[in-house]
């Protein structure tokens, strides 16, 4: 299989169009709902047949693959929105960016006059007591 920059710009065109379709022609199906989690579409003949047609006539030559997956009917499909300059955010003030870091409790030395606690983890405990049983040998 060639690489898509190694076909001429007619036969990238044939792709791109034929992969549009393919999208297209993945519709959601009612028997697949549980599966997928999308509700199933309902699509005429009709409409199925116009949005190839469309398709095919470079309509929606300026959709991303994306817009056309999954979808009912070909009016459903979503124009990318043109992508607008952003906004330069102006910067901080040093005197913002700078915060002072807060200070960490300091851990507690224990006392030498005072007598260690137990921590209930440092405590043994048996969870299940030791019972005695007796045995009895039949001779």
């Amino acid at each position: 299989m060639l690489g898509m920059e190694q076909l001429s710009l007619e036969d990238r065109n044939a792709v791109a169009r034929a992969r549009r379709l393919e999208r297209f022609l993945t519709q959601p199906f009612f028997t697949t709902e549980q599966f997928s989690g999308m509700k199933g579409k309902l699509v005429s003949l009709k409409d199925s047949l116009d949005g190839c047609e469309r398709i095919l006539h470079d309509e929606f030559k300026d959709y991303p693959e994306s817009a056309l997956y999954m979808i009912g009917a070909i009016g459903e499909a979503k124009k990318p929105e043109a992508k607008q300059p952003e906004e330069k955010k102006p910067e901080a003030k040093q005197s913002e960016a700078k915060q002072p870091e807060a200070k960490k409790p300091e851990a507690k030395q224990p006392d030498a006059n005072q007598p260690e606690e137990k921590k209930p983890e440092d405590q043994k405990t048996d969870p299940q007591p030791k019972v005695a049983t007796a045995s009895t040998h039949e001779s």
